[in-house]
């Protein structure tokens, strides 16, 4: 469907013969030329009679509009300026704007220039109208008369059309830039009319305000299929229901879903994010039904492995095993050396073997081997880390490989390292136990008590030292806690910016008792009890380590570890998230503000590719909606983001002027209807009976609910129906 709002038919001005027509003939050329739309625009004048008589003879397949091609003067700026300017009018307004044209051109209508300043008040005199500031033709309006121009037009109806090269390039440039003026032919000669260059709609525009209304939706090119085009209409199929079969295309723009309450709605759009995810979209969701749920998602953040290894790598495995085994040293006592020194006469039989003799003092301490293990752990991590760095993306192929050698190599020679003093400390305590083992078989049979290796103070002293350090380091470790970067969830009317505070630690961390999103999490299945109980038996040991209670508080330990199933602090990891304001840091949104973050995280997701939003506005006021959440969502259509939404607002409905409208209502008991179509056609029609249409702004008007401010921005929409 072309069309072509910029037709001569009067010979006004001095070259303007061949532009002269009748009626009969002009609506007859148009008609053949597939053109739907047309707007009678000559030189600095209107004819009322030649309008009416070619709109009487178009009948219902041809639509013509009035206006007229303006010569304006501007003394705005530092010098005069004259430009060019079209002006077409909404046909209810025909008999006033042939009046006023009359007022304003008379005399030679060759030398005739308007003053700027009329220009405005014939403009908001005639309330619904369209200024295209031609870019091309010579002489012209230059951006500081266009921004004049806007600022003085009082009227909400009236559109200007900047030039090309400024920011609105689309609107005038004809589809394929043959032409100088535009939207249009500016036809010299009608014996030489071509179509050809003119654009084509996309929809069928049935009415003046609609048109009004897609030029106020996308400046940039919106009446042109290649416009569409790069929009990437998906082709989806989805059957919601056994008696429902719909053929969809989904816009990278508003596709709206509106109806009567309870009428299927929210399915229709979870098979439209089924189809959306098929075809390898990556989608972003709000459903109003599952608010709760997802609240709670968004606010109870789970710490990953990566957050997690922010606390670090101290979580005492190896000082948790060291004390869960019993201890083998003790102070040898004085009976022992009473014992043998009343036995010297058969000590004497013995003593040619001199192992009787031997006494073992070397230090054997685990101390030193624990650590050296934790050491070699640390090592082999850092090890570790460097080789997961992509190098033969920054270094050259020879390079890589010689470090990724290298390391490997010093991996291999830590851990060799380590296996040595490990077989040292073995082969010691094996050493110990073999010296040890003889001299009891020896005395046991020759019926005499062996001389005692030492006192074993050092070795006492040693576990004492082994066990205040492990447990030291146990209690040290177990206060260890972090805090994760705050992350803004949204920004709230009054409340301003809320953020999510995220603490992660061993320490219990703290809790909300208002807010069930804020409850302390063990990470693996451990309790608050679980953590008690355990610091408990680690501070008994330490406490006891130079009493005789160590010997009952080490084997309760290591019953509890092993029932616990216990053998790391990282078992007792434990997070909880908390909401804050600037006035607050524990938070607690209303079901409402719910409602605002959920949908703001949403509309924040820079990665999805389509944003599916049910009642949106649940919960929201009328001003957030339409201040805030509207311009936001724009906003995501600019970025080629898909959005459906399902919708019971009548400013969400209008005012996102949708590409898609699917509209349901009752039937009958049990019995619905579907009508598909979009915001600037006249109709929707029943997916099921092609000749059962309704109105798209009945449909509005009967389903959507709004006040009287919302009653004024649909003005447009609905036409004679603002008056109440």
């Amino acid at each position: 469907m072309k069309i072509d709002l910029h037709c001569h038919t009067k010979c006004i001005k001095n070259g303007d013969e061949g532009r002269e027509i009748s009626a009969e003939h002009l609506v007859s050329i148009l008609k053949e030329s597939n053109v739907k739309i047309a707007a009678i625009t000559n030189h600095n004048s209107f004819c009322l009679e030649q309008y009416h008589e070619a709109v009487s003879l178009a009948g219902n397949s041809l639509i013509i509009w009035p206006g007229v091609e303006l010569d304006v003067n501007s003394n705005i700026g530092k010098k005069k300026n004259h430009g060019h300017v079209i002006v077409v009018v909404s046909p209810d307004k025909a008999k006033l704007f042939d009046q006023k044209i009359k007022e304003l051109c008379k005399g030679d209508l060759n030398k005739v220039a308007v003053d700027i300043k009329d220009l405005i008040n014939l403009i908001n005199q005639l309330e619904k109208c369209f200024v295209a500031c031609h870019y091309k033709k010579t002489p012209s309006l230059n951006m500081e008369d266009v921004v004049y121009l806007e600022k003085h037009i009082t009227s909400e109806n009236a559109v200007v059309l900047e030039p090309s090269d400024i920011r609105r390039a689309g609107i005038i440039l004809n589809g394929d830039q043959k032409s100088a003026c535009w939207f249009g032919s500016d036809v010299k000669d009608w014996k030489n009319y071509s179509p050809d260059i003119l654009p084509e709609l996309i929809f069928n525009i049935e009415s003046f305000d609609t048109f009004i209304r897609m030029i106020n939706k996308h400046p940039d090119t919106v009446l042109l299929k290649s416009y569409l085009d790069k929009k990437e209409p998906i082709n989806i199929t989805i059957e919601p229901y056994n008696d429902l079969k719909l053929n969809l295309q989904i816009y990278k723009d508003f596709n709206v879903i509106f109806g009567e309450k309870a009428t299927g709605k929210t399915d229709i759009l979870h098979e439209i994010e089924k189809e959306l995810t098929k075809a390898h979209l990556k989608v972003s969701s709000f459903y109003v039904e599952q608010k709760s749920e997802d609240f709670i998602k968004i606010v109870d953040h789970v710490p990953s492995n990566e957050e997690i290894d922010l606390l670090g790598s101290n979580f005492c495995e190896s000082e948790i095993k060291d004390l869960s085994v019993d201890l083998a040293n003790k102070i040898t006592s004085l009976i022992e050396y009473k014992s043998y020194f009343e036995y010297a006469r058969k000590r004497s039989q013995i003593e040619h073997l001199q192992i009787s003799k031997a006494r073992f003092n070397n230090n054997i301490s685990s101390i030193e081997i624990n650590n050296n293990k934790k050491q070699l752990d640390d090592e082999l991590k850092s090890i570790s880390t460097v080789l997961n760095i992509d190098s033969y993306n920054v270094l050259n192929k020879t390079e890589a490989s010689y470090l990724e050698n290298l390391l490997i190599k010093l991996r291999q020679e830590l851990i060799k390292r380590f296996i040595n003093q490990w077989i040292e400390f073995e082969a010691l305590k094996l050493e110990k136990f073999s010296i040890d083992n003889i001299k009891n078989k020896l005395a046991l049979k020759q019926g005499v008590p062996v001389r005692p290796n030492g006192t074993g103070l050092l070795n006492v002293f040693n576990d004492y030292l082994r066990i205040m350090i492990d447990t030291e380091k146990i209690i040290k470790a177990s206060q260890n806690q972090i805090e994760l970067p705050k992350q803004i969830l949204g920004k709230l009317p009054t409340k301003g910016i809320i953020q999510r505070a995220t603490y992660i630690g061993v320490l219990d961390q703290r809790s909300s008792k208002n807010n069930k999103w804020t409850k302390r999490n063990y990470i693996y299945g451990k309790t608050q009890k679980d953590f008690k109980d355990f610091m408990g038996h680690v501070r008994r040991i330490r406490d006891n380590a130079l009493t005789n209670m160590l010997s009952k508080a080490i084997p309760d330990f290591k019953r509890f570890v092993y029932e616990k199933n216990i053998h790391s602090l990282k078992d007792f990891v434990n997070y909880s998230n908390i909401l804050l304001t600037d006035f607050s840091d524990d938070y607690k949104p209303s079901n409402g503000e719910q409602s605002i973050l959920l949908v703001q995280h949403v509309l924040m997701d820079q990665e999805c590719d389509a944003i599916i939003l049910d009642e949106a506005e649940s919960g929201m006021g009328a001003d957030y909606v339409n201040d805030v959440l509207l311009p936001e969502m724009k906003r995501k259509t600019n970025e080629h983001k898909i959005i459906v939404i399902v919708t019971h607002d009548p400013n969400v409905v209008v005012r996102s002027s949708p590409y898609l409208s699917i509209f349901r209502e009752e039937a009958g008991p049990g019995s619905y209807k579907t009508y598909i179509g979009n915001s600037f056609e006249e109709y929707m029609i029943n997916v099921d009976d092609e000749n059962d249409k309704i109105s798209w702004s009945e449909a509005c008007l009967k389903i959507c609910e709004g006040g009287h401010a919302a009653f004024i921005e649909r003005g447009l929409t609905y036409g004679e129906y603002n008056k109440y």
